[in-house]
């Protein structure tokens, strides 16, 4: 996804990912595991949850213009995933612009959210294993503060289908934060007071104390072109694992390494070549057992994106 999300819309490597994500779909899509909206709604969260983050906690929300520009990235996401908006009210006149279509995602999105987002065991089990990938390695009580806080800044009814109903549970260390007598639905407002507050300090500490960002600290999460003697990509950044990221002298021994150290994180290079560190290939990125395979489909998809000129505005006429 990051390869899709950060890649130039006509590039090789963009066409190459969204080829790669076709594949790996196509084998539930055939069996019926993943049906239509179960790919609309994914699209949904990629569509609206940043700008949704953004105006609520940046120092200012997103423009018109600048959700108009969401849209139109992500409507020419779905058409190359084949992804059918039949659920969408004007899918058969046709939408303005990519703001028009924004707007109705988000209706059908929280249509969807309310008849399907439930509380299950299965979700309690994946949301546990997500925050285990994310904190793994944490002191105890450090990995129960983050829990905390992502349980805190989770939407209420994604929270209840979660099953996170207790925080007693996941923070021990801070006791006071919540109501120790009571197991409520909600977390306990105190918490939210106080993860929100900080947020509330960060957006005004950028928004009058920093300085725009110049192009040369600009965040990069994957490299910008493969290394010759290897065309293999590497990752930049990485949250929890160091899958795809080069152990250099800086990544292993440098003041964040350190840092990583003490917090339990695994470095680049560490437990030999479990985490890839000589990078990946875009048709080997998958499950174990499905690396490098599906080349052929890969290829098809790619020649008919290519034909229809991917990168180009999906609301343009003539």
């Amino acid at each position: 996804m990051s390869e899709l999300a950060l890649s130039r819309p006509d590039s090789k490597r963009m066409i190459s990912s969204i080829a790669r994500i076709n594949y790996l779909h196509s084998r539930h899509i055939r069996t019926g595991k993943i049906i239509n909206s179960d790919l609309l709604f994914t699209l949904s969260l990629f569509a609206l949850e940043a700008g949704r983050w953004v105006g609520k906690h940046e120092w200012r929300s997103l423009t018109d213009l600048e959700l108009c520009a969401c849209g139109t990235f992500w409507k020419s996401i779905g058409d190359a995933m084949e992804i059918s908006y039949i659920d969408l009210p004007s899918s058969k006149p046709g939408w303005k612009d990519g703001l028009h279509w924004l707007e109705e995602l988000k209706d059908w999105s929280l249509w969807y959210e309310e008849k399907f987002m439930i509380p299950a065991t299965p979700n309690n089990q994946l949301a546990n294993a997500y925050l285990d990938l994310l904190f793994v390695g944490m002191p105890t009580w450090l990995s129960k503060m983050g829990r905390t806080v992502v349980t805190v800044l989770t939407e209420p009814r994604l929270r209840t289908a979660m099953m996170y109903t207790d925080l007693f549970n996941l923070f021990p260390p801070l006791f006071f934060l919540v109501d120790t007598h009571l197991r409520l639905p909600q977390v306990s407002g105190r918490s939210v007071r106080i993860v929100n507050g900080i947020l509330t300090l960060r957006r005004y500490f950028v928004k009058y104390l920093t300085l725009p960002r110049p192009e040369m600290l600009r965040k990069q999460y994957i490299s910008s072109s493969p290394p010759s003697s290897t065309g293999r990509y590497n990752a930049v950044d990485y949250i929890s694992d160091p899958w795809y990221v080069r152990p250099s002298f800086g990544r292993r021994w440098g003041p964040w390494a350190w840092l990583a150290r003490l917090l339990g994180y695994k470095l680049p290079g560490d437990d030999g070549n479990k985490f890839e560190p000589e990078g990946y290939l875009i048709h080997e990125v998958g499950p174990a057992n499905l690396k490098g395979r599906g080349i052929i489909e890969m290829k098809g998809t790619e020649a008919r994106l290519s034909h229809q000129g991917i990168g180009g505005c999906p609301f343009a006429f003539g």
